[in-house]
């Protein structure tokens, strides 16, 4: 199993609740993204396989299997 964790400035979900995550991460397993949230929730005992810092950027997930709301 690969594990990737992605940190960044601000991941926006584009969810139905408008989720926004200032200094947020991503954990990827595989191809499929698991978890999201601030940083300073992120347990440390958690391991990864590959650690991403992105520094100053803004992450937008799931917009691969988006549909249209609107016809």
């Amino acid at each position: 199993m690969n594990k990737q964790l992605i940190k960044c400035s601000m991941v926006a979900c584009l969810d139905t609740a408008d989720r926004i995550f200032k200094d947020g991460y991503l954990i990827i397993e595989d191809d499929r993204i698991v978890d999201i949230g601030f940083l300073k929730d992120l347990s440390q005992q958690a391991n990864f396989n590959i650690v991403v810092n992105l520094g100053n950027r803004l992450v937008m997930p799931g917009l691969i299997n988006a549909t249209p709301t609107h016809p």
